[in-house]
């Protein structure tokens, strides 16, 4: 867990900590956007579209209960 709580003098460590927080759990691409919210291929069954979007959904939502 990160144990730098933000506050008005203290963004650097405590982003410094996130990063390395993030990165260590492999979310960091999430937090950036470059791995982004699924869409459904025309040829991908509902099942499989929702499994991958409940996996993103699952890993974004971790990161916002962090923040």
């Amino acid at each position: 867990p990160i144990f730098v709580v933000l506050d008005s003098t203290n963004y650097l460590l405590w982003s410094q900590a996130m990063f390395a927080f993030l990165k260590g759990r492999q979310l960091w691409r999430v937090y950036t956007g470059e791995l982004m919210k699924p869409v459904q291929a025309t040829d991908e069954t509902k099942t499989k579209f929702l499994d991958r979007l409940n996996a993103w959904n699952d890993k974004n939502y971790r990161i916002i209960t962090w923040f």
